[in-house]
């Protein structure tokens, strides 16, 4: 769900918040076929496939759908079987206690009762692109449906290496974008069976967290979006972080495909590469993900296997395209309202997941720690005294910890954000910037103490979705604003403006209190976006 190293994968257990409501017969008329779901309250959950894909090959739509996917052998809080689909093959162990298969391309649909050409939210959940699922803690889009009135459809996509890595054998080779193209077939099937649902096609939101909002970013890029979203929603974004180059994937690839867990078999062609066991699979994307930043240049840390551009799918970086002229994206800002949201203390969790507290913090871990995520010269810009994050003078772990996560939490998120955002409104945009004030502690988060007493990347997941343990104003909050965003593309905030500038002007504080500000004319010009590629 987040930037947080794969030893931090969610938990496997879906929280119970809120008493359950009568349960209702569940049945869905999906293309001429009868789906049973699980009914959550006056919502009913539908685990719906709406694709199917040999190992690297491109996924295609199929008419077989299924009701009832059982993760486990137990109920469900309501007493209904679950009906949920088994997570993406991921390492570690799936989300929410769940079976794994790589027949994992399904759609969680949560459909209030008689729906009728309702707008939908698409989500795309996160993961750093290898882990996550639509089970994940919180993700639950029953209440959120039920409370805004609209369908909340969840979708699953390929991870990691499966996902966009590709042999050289696999007819995708040179586009191995098999995630990305996942994402535009569900929205293709959200669209084309929208009378099924109870959801009108012509009005669907994609939103998503952390890496589920890049690979919405990455579908700005990608032709074949187009029309597929009215508009968007990006909730912490690590906007410093662009897609990778064909030179630098194939380097990745080579990377992968080269270890030594696949040499005791002969790999010549796609099928020797497709009866590869899963768990040896696994083992090399652990590998890779470990090592490939310290060993290829231009590959950063926690995101060593991301979207290729420079294919056919994702013709250039829409990253670049956002920060100059976001006009000339397949994807019209002026067609497309978008909501951007960050929280408060985004790179706290980072910061203690690379620097546990036995680490001392002091002068020079503080600069050496910046010159491993910045080149020399940028890591000696960002600790001057005389800038905006100088070394404090107290040799504390905890004051130098807090001032690293100050710079991240900028440099990754806040500060990019905003810039993007007054690109965006240039370009034509109606675009929205909010900055969570308050959170709901993620389980991801439950362990870290540098996040006592902040909102750290990922507390924003249970008020999105009305899910909070102890829901109370912070949910009811967010529920109306994104609730109000989907249904009419407006919000009762300020708008965001070329004008507005970065210290915090027409950003809204979700929870109240002032928010963050960023320093003038540094992030982008003194030290410039693509500083994470330099590991």
């Amino acid at each position: 769900m987040n930037l947080l190293s794969l030893a931090a994968l969610l938990p496997a257990l879906l929280l119970v918040s809120a008493a359950p409501s009568p349960r209702q017969a569940c049945t869905l008329n999906w293309n001429g076929s009868s789906i049973n779901g699980a009914a959550e309250g006056s919502v009913c959950r539908y685990a719906i496939r709406y694709g199917t894909a040999a190992r690297w090959t491109d996924a295609v739509a199929t008419s077989a759908s299924v009701g009832k996917v059982c993760r486990k052998a137990d109920k469900d809080r309501y007493g209904n079987t679950a009906s949920v689909a088994p997570s993406c093959p991921q390492a570690g162990g799936a989300t929410a206690g769940a079976s794994q298969s790589e027949d994992c391309l399904y759609l969680t649909l949560y459909v209030p009762s008689g729906a009728s050409a309702l707008p939908v939210l698409a989500w795309v959940h996160g993961g750093s692109y290898f882990f996550g699922s639509d089970a994940a803690p919180g993700l639950d889009g029953a209440k959120l449906a039920s409370s805004a009135n609209i369908v909340v459809a969840e979708i699953q996509y390929r991870l990691g290496a499966l996902g966009f890595l590709a042999p050289a054998q696999s007819p995708a080779s040179a586009d191995p974008n098999f995630g990305l193209r996942d994402i535009v077939l569900a929205l293709n099937t959200l669209k084309a069976r929208a009378g099924d649902y109870g959801g009108d096609g012509s009005k669907i939101t994609l939103g998503g967290e952390s890496t589920g909002a890049s690979l919405i970013r990455a579908l700005y890029g990608v032709p074949a979006a187009q029309g597929l979203f009215r508009s968007a929603i990006l909730q912490s974004d690590p906007l410093n972080y662009g897609f990778s180059s064909t030179a630098t994937t194939t380097k990745v690839r080579a990377n992968f495909f080269t270890q030594r867990v696949f040499a005791p078999y002969s790999a010549s062609t796609l099928a020797a590469w497709q009866a590869y066991p899963l768990s040896t699979i696994l083992a090399a994307q652990a590998a890779t993900i470990s090592s490939a930043p310290n060993f290829i240049a231009g590959v950063p840390h926690q995101q060593p296997i991301r979207p290729t551009y420079g294919t056919n799918t994702l013709p250039s970086d829409p990253t670049a395209a956002f920060f100059s002229d976001p006009s000339t994206l397949p994807v019209s800002p002026a067609n497309t309202p978008l909501l951007i949201t960050n929280t408060a203390d985004e790179g706290a969790g980072v910061v203690a997941s690379g620097l546990p507290n036995a680490v001392p913090l002091n002068a020079a871990t503080y600069t050496g720690v910046l010159a491993t995520i910045l080149d020399p010269a940028r890591a000696a810009t960002l600790s001057s005294p005389s800038g905006p994050y100088p070394l404090p003078s107290t040799d504390s772990g905890d004051t130098l910890r807090n001032t690293l996560s100050h710079v991240v939490s900028d440099g990754a998120w806040r500060c990019p954000a905003r810039s993007l955002a007054a690109n965006y409104a240039g370009a034509g945009g109606q675009v929205y910037v909010a900055e969570w004030t308050q959170g709901v502690k993620y389980p991801l988060n439950a362990g870290v103490s540098l996040c006592n007493g902040k909102v750290c990347h990922g507390d924003d997941i249970y008020p999105t979705f009305g899910t909070s343990p102890s829901p109370g104003a912070l949910d009811a909050e967010a529920s109306a604003a994104w609730g109000s965003f989907v249904n009419t593309q407006g919000i009762s905030w300020n708008q965001f403006t070329s004008g507005s500038g970065v210290s915090g002007t027409d950003v809204h504080g979700i929870g109240g209190g002032a928010v963050g500000s960023c320093p003038d004319s540094y992030w982008g010009s003194q030290v410039q976006w693509d500083w994470q590629v330099y590991a």
